[in-house]
């Protein structure tokens, strides 16, 4: 499969190691193709997320795809509520389930081995370039721990997220709206239930306020960020000052690791008809297509739309494959039904938060 030159001629090329390229890598090698998994990084590796799995639908995709989540990668408390902290209505729980809390490392992680049992290859540290749409198929060009290779595929599922350099490369004329997310892990506890996931700021009055959370991880906790209105680490040291003042956060306290990430808005890109995340035998899923259940201040549920889409773009390849089509009308018509849901969701902030049980029936319209 790999030449002297350095040429690796192969089915499926997935670019990202995160829920959505697993589980797209891990559909495509069960079923006969040639998978080749591209992760810019080490495995494993750290992500700024809460590591909260909110929904019905993320736990029946997971269970589905992968199994029942390990115990090793669940937190303590396992289960959590969820608290907002905001200046115009004060502390309040929210009315939901439990939550499961995650270690998303070790998630992730977990579910790339899921995919390399199925047969799908991984490259680590392979930092993708270009990509590139040739006649017969796709060229990608990539350093791998700093070694330039090149991929021959036939079919690209782009799973590298809301800077997606696949996105980039082939709808070159695309402008995205990106906002940065930043966390910090920190040993030790707050002045904070430990039961409850803490959302802290004035969110809910006016959505495009900087807003951050707070979440434990067993012996530690971690401070999430976004950069709506100022750059991430920016908002961080706001979010400290809060917590030093109200919370019993050490001022001198150390991070254990800090990790930063962007999110996307391609909503009104992908409801006119600007943006189809597909073109010929590319398809972009999870953030590089812009599908998330939350609104456009970066909170929400990134991870079941990413898992839905990295299925349906498997499905779409592997139908494509059979019937010697492309894949990309395939994959646009199976993803009609998950971008209409992110719309109803991403419309109505509030709507989202405070009616559980009427965000879990837009969600289960998919399942």
């Amino acid at each position: 499969m790999v030449s002297k030159l350095g040429h690796l001629r192969i089915d499926v090329a997935v670019i990202g190691g995160g829920p959505a390229g697993s589980v797209a890598a891990k559909k495509c090698a069960e079923n006969g193709m040639r998978t080749v998994l591209l992760e810019k990084k080490r495995l494993p590796r750290h992500k700024a997320c809460s590591g909260m799995l909110l929904s019905k639908l993320v736990h029946v995709l997971i269970s589905d795809e992968f199994g029942p989540i390990p115990e090793s990668i669940c937190d303590h408390p396992k289960l959590l509520g969820y608290q907002w902290h905001t200046t115009e209505f004060g502390d309040e729980l929210m009315d939901i389930p439990g939550i499961t809390s995650i270690w998303r490392k070790e998630l992730d992680y977990w579910m790339n081995q899921k995919a390399k049992e199925a047969g799908a290859e991984i490259l680590e540290e392979a930092l993708v370039k270009n990509v590139i749409q040739q006649p017969d198929g796709l060229t990608i060009e990539l350093n791998q721990a700093g070694e330039p290779k090149i991929i021959e595929a036939k079919f690209v599922i782009g799973a590298d997220g809301a800077a997606s350099v696949t996105r980039r490369r082939i709808f070159s004329d695309l402008n995205t709206r990106l906002i940065g997310i930043y966390s910090e892990c920190h040993p030790g506890a707050l002045d904070l239930d430990p039961r409850y996931f803490h959302i802290f700021g004035s969110a809910r009055a006016n959505p495009t306020r900087d807003w951050f959370d707070v979440i434990y991880k067993k012996e530690c906790f971690v401070i999430e960020t976004n950069g709506h209105k100022m750059f991430p680490k920016e908002a961080l040291v706001r979010a400290k000052q809060i917590l030093v003042e109200g919370w019993g956060f050490n001022p001198k306290s150390k991070p254990l690791w800090a990790e930063g990430c962007t999110v996307s808005f391609l909503r009104k890109e992908l409801l006119s008809g600007v943006f189809l995340p597909a073109k010929s035998n590319v398809l972009l899923v999870g953030g590089a297509a812009g599908v998330a259940t939350g609104s456009e201040r970066g909170e929400g549920e990134g991870i079941n739309m990413a898992l839905k889409s990295g299925i349906l773009a498997a499905e779409a390849v592997i139908e494509a494959k059979d019937s010697s089509q492309e894949a990309s009308p395939i994959y646009l018509t199976k993803l009609e039904p998950v971008i209409k849901a992110c719309n109803i969701l991403n419309q109505n902030p509030i709507f989202y938060q405070s009616n559980w049980a009427e965000r879990e029936k837009v969600l289960e319209r998919i399942i």
